[in-house]
């Protein structure tokens, strides 16, 4: 008999304002950016990641951080000159 595996958890986030989805709640920095880059975000790998949090400001993500991701959520990739 096979082991039946649950359905990859799939989560839909905005990147630079496009929409991305994302095949894991559990992702990386750097996971991110390539999931968008894979779906048509005009960035780089190399691009500055941040995530919108509640108050309004913007948190910086690591590529090798590990982020819970949720529906809705929103995050930002810039080049790394453009970053402040």
């Amino acid at each position: 008999m096979l082991e039946r595996h649950p359905e990859p958890e799939h989560v839909k986030i905005k990147l630079n304002n496009r929409p991305v989805t994302l095949t894991t709640d559990d992702a990386t920095g750097a996971a991110i950016k390539a999931a968008g880059i894979a779906q048509g975000v005009e960035i780089k790998a190399d691009f500055v990641l941040s995530a919108k949090a509640h108050d309004g400001k913007w948190d910086t993500i690591g590529d090798d951080q590990p982020v819970e991701v949720h529906d809705g959520e929103q995050f930002r990739a810039v080049a790394p000159e453009e970053h402040s």
